[in-house]
């Protein structure tokens, strides 16, 4: 999946959707505006625990935040929806779920 601008939302608030799909690794990015946050919304009642990281392509889970990145500990969902930021400072951001191998998602601020 590429990049989706988030243009046609109000500038204070940019959406993506995780959806949860079962046996194959999960990339997905956004385009978000700078100072603006981030709805992720799990629109299935399967956890997600999300951190700042990656999951690499070898499998190993690297817990890292970039400068000017949003802090996650452990941010928990289970169904729902939860907000990220804002995001203050443009760059690539990267976060990922500790609980499923693989899910990751990209974070572009422009």
């Amino acid at each position: 999946m590429g990049l989706r601008p988030a243009r046609d939302r109000p500038a204070a608030l940019a959406a993506a959707v995780v959806p949860e799909r079962r046996q194959r690794p999960h990339h997905h990015g956004v385009l978000v505006p700078k100072g603006s946050k981030l709805l992720i919304v799990n629109d299935t009642h399967v956890e997600h625990i999300l951190k700042n990281g990656s999951w690499t392509s070898s499998g190993t889970a690297v817990t890292a935040a970039e400068p000017g990145a949003p802090v996650l500990h452990n941010l928990d969902s289970t169904g729902g929806s939860l907000e990220i930021g804002p995001f203050t400072t443009a760059g690539t951001f990267h976060i990922y779920c500790i609980i499923h191998a693989g899910m990751n998602l990209t974070i572009v601020v422009q």
